[in-house]
């Protein structure tokens, strides 16, 4: 068993880098966004499976905004049902795009 473990990965790396490579088209954003407008609580309707969501249900993203243009991000949901534990992850979000405030970057290390 052993011997098919080192192929795999090999495998699987391939696999995963082989796209990589592929020039990506790069997703049409709006022309401005008013950061004041996104601050506040979102309740999420539909999701593409992440790893920050996993197992969780009635997931929310709560915004804060700050002087300086940075974010604060407040991502919560319950673990499995309605009544499950309440799961936290907390990160920031800073605007890429200055001119139009319509990228952002986030990070919850």
């Amino acid at each position: 068993m052993n011997k098919l473990i080192i192929p795999f990965i090999l495998i699987l790396n391939f696999i995963c880098f082989a796209g990589a490579n592929e020039k990506s088209q790069e997703l049409k954003t709006v022309d401005y966004v008013d950061l004041n407008r996104i601050t506040g609580t979102w309740y999420e309707i539909a999701r593409i499976s992440n790893f920050l969501e996993k197992n969780l249900v009635a997931v929310t993203a709560t915004y804060t905004l700050f002087p300086n243009g940075d974010m604060e991000l407040l991502n919560s949901g319950r673990k499995l049902a309605l009544d499950g534990e309440i799961r936290i992850k907390k990160g920031k979000a800073w605007v890429i795009d200055k001119k139009t405030n319509a990228k952002l970057r986030a990070s919850f290390i």
